[in-house]
């Protein structure tokens, strides 16, 4: 199960209450959120940490229409 907070602070909230290798529940709960394909994100930063620094590669105009639509 996983959910997503638009803003907590000034960084996005995702959580999963799975845990998974490679972190795949968080790329995915961001994915499912945007509505983009799970292998276009990727975890960069904090992988053993409870924070995380992900990277979405995608176009950057749909990914700024979908952040905007949350």
């Amino acid at each position: 199960m996983s959910f997503w907070r638009p803003v907590e602070g000034t960084r996005p909230r995702i959580g999963v209450t799975e845990a998974t290798e490679d972190d795949r529940a968080a790329c995915a709960a961001l994915a499912q959120a945007l509505d983009i394909k799970p292998a276009t994100v990727s975890v960069t930063q904090g992988a053993a940490s409870r924070d995380k620094t992900l990277l979405v590669v995608t176009d950057a105009t749909l990914l700024a229409a979908r952040l905007e639509a949350l």
